[in-house]
């Protein structure tokens, strides 16, 4: 982790909106990372496979 120098209140505020973006597309990162998660994606050809297999 780099350390960043924040000497005037204009330069703190800029650091809490970078900080603030960052942390928002974490979020948005994990969100999408979790969407495909917990179940099998079978697409038209898989499922003619699945049925001629039944």
């Amino acid at each position: 982790m780099q350390s960043v120098t924040v000497a005037t209140e204009t330069q703190r505020r800029i650091r809490q909106r970078e900080l603030a973006a960052a942390d928002e597309k974490e979020a948005q990162e994990r969100e999408e990372a979790r969407k495909n998660k917990g179940f099998t994606q079978v697409y038209s050809k898989g499922w003619r496979r699945v049925r001629e297999g039944v």
